[in-house]
C-alpha cells in the first residue's frame, strides 16, 4: 500500500520541482491576460491601423484592373508595408510583455531545459490512450468545451447586439466602414477576453490547488529530506558524544594545566608544559564562549593561574588542538606567561 502524502512541500522539494520546470500555471489565465492586453493594445492603434486598412483596401481597388502590377507592387508603391508593421510592434511589445507578467505572476519566470529530455512514455501510445482515458483527462476535455462554450456564447451574444450595424456597413462610406469593423473587432474581442479571464482565475485556482496536491510529500520522504540536508540523526548523535567524551577530557585536564590564557571572556586555552617529558608546552584544554567560561571556573576552582592574554589566547586557540603543542613562533609568548606563572610559584623549569 503506497503512502499517502499528507506533508506540505518542503522548500528543498518546491526547489526540486521548480527546476524541472514544473510550476501551478493556468494556460486559460495566461491567454485570457494576452488577450485582454491585445485589445488594449489595439484600441491606442485603432484609428491609424483603421486608416493603414483603409488605404491598403484604396490602393488594391485602384490598381485591380492594370494586370501588370502584382500584389507586392500595390504594397511596395504606397509605403503600406512599412507603416503596417511600424504599427504592429507596440502591438507585439504589449502582447510579449502582458505574457511574461502573467507567467511571472503565477509562480515566477522558470528557465528549465528539463521538458525538452526526451522520453519514451511521452510518445508511448499506451501511455497516450491512458492519460486520455484518464479522470484528468476527461476533466480537461470537459473544461477545453466549457472554455469554448461560455467564449463562444458571449461572442454570439456581443453579435446579435450589432447585428443592425452589421447590416449597415455595405452602405458606408470605405473608411467608415473599416472603422466600424475594428470597433466591433475590439468589442468582440473585449467580452471575449473577460469571459475567457474569469475562466482563467478559476482555472488558476483548480490548477495550483491541484500542483500542490501532487507535490505533498510522504512521512518517509521528509524524513529522507531532513537526513540529506542536515545529516542523518545517528551520525549527528555520535558527533554529540564525541563532542561531549572531548569536554570531559579537557575539563579532567584543566586541574593538571600549569595555566589558563583568556582573551578575557570569550576564549580560555589551558596549557601544560614539562620539560623533561615535552618539547613544547601543550594544549590540553580549549574552548569559546559557555566551554571557555567552563575552563576559567574549574581552573579558578583547582587553583591554577588564569592569565590574560588576548592575542596568545587567540592564535593558540585558532592554531593548535588539543593535545598538540605550541608552534614555535608562539614559543616567546608561551615562555612568558609560564615563566610567569613559575616565578608566582617560586620556582623555575629544569630545562632538558
Amino acid at each position: 500500500m503506497a503512502a499517502e502524502r499528507t506533508e506540505a512541500p518542503t522548500p528543498k522539494r518546491r526547489g526540486d520541482v521548480r527546476k524541472e520546470g514544473r510550476v501551478g500555471r493556468s494556460r486559460e489565465l495566461s491567454t485570457a491576460t494576452v488577450l485582454l492586453a491585445s485589445v488594449v493594445a489595439l484600441r491606442l492603434v485603432a484609428g491609424p491601423l483603421a486608416r493603414g486598412l483603409a488605404t491598403i483596401m484604396i490602393s488594391g481597388l485602384a490598381h485591380a484592373a492594370d494586370r501588370r502590377v502584382t500584389a507586392t507592387g500595390v504594397l511596395g508603391g504606397a509605403n503600406v508595408l512599412t507603416a503596417a508593421l511600424s504599427l504592429l510592434l507596440p502591438l507585439f511589445a504589449v502582447v510579449v510583455l502582458a505574457a511574461l507578467a502573467v507567467n511571472a505572476a503565477q509562480g515566477g519566470l522558470v528557465f528549465s531545459l528539463h521538458p525538452l529530455q526526451p522520453k519514451l512514455e511521452r510518445v508511448n501510445p499506451v501511455n497516450g490512450a491512458k492519460r486520455l482515458l484518464s479522470a484528468d483527462g476527461a476533466v480537461r476535455l470537459l473544461r477545453s468545451s466549457l472554455n469554448i462554450s461560455v467564449v463562444g456564447l458571449v461572442v454570439w451574444l456581443t453579435i446579435q447586439q450589432r447585428r443592425d450595424q452589421l447590416a449597415l456597413l455595405g452602405g458606408l462610406p470605405l473608411r467608415d466602414g473599416a472603422s466600424q469593423m475594428v470597433g466591433l473587432a475590439q468589442d468582440v474581442a473585449l467580452k471575449a477576453g473577460l469571459a475567457f479571464l474569469v475562466i482563467g482565475l478559476a482555472d488558476y485556482a483548480w490548477t495550483r490547488r491541484r500542483f500542490l496536491q501532487s507535490i505533498r510529500m510522504t512521512k518517509a520522504e521528509v524524513k529522507q529530506e531532513l537526513r540529506q540536508t542536515e545529516g542523518d540523526p545517528l551520525v549527528k548523535q555520535r558527533i554529540r558524544r564525541q563532542r561531549y567524551a572531548l569536554l570531559q577530557r579537557m575539563m579532567q585536564a584543566v586541574p593538571k594545566a600549569d595555566v589558563v590564557v583568556t582573551n578575557p571572556t570569550h576564549v580560555a586555552v589551558a596549557l601544560k608544559y614539562d620539560p623533561l617529558s615535552m618539547r613544547a608546552p601543550r594544549v590540553v584544554a580549549k574552548g569559546e564562549g559557555y566551554i571557555a567560561q567552563r575552563i576559567r571556573e574549574v581552573a579558578e576552582a583547582h587553583r591554577v593561574p588564569v592569565v590574560q592574554n588576548v592575542g596568545l589566547a587567540r592564535a593558540l586557540h585558532k592554531a593548535v588542538k588539543v593535545g598538540g603543542e605550541v608552534p614555535p613562533e608562539l614559543y616567546v609568548a608561551a615562555a612568558e606567561v609560564l615563566a610567569w606563572v613559575y616565578r608566582l610559584r617560586g620556582r623555575v623549569p629544569t630545562v632538558a
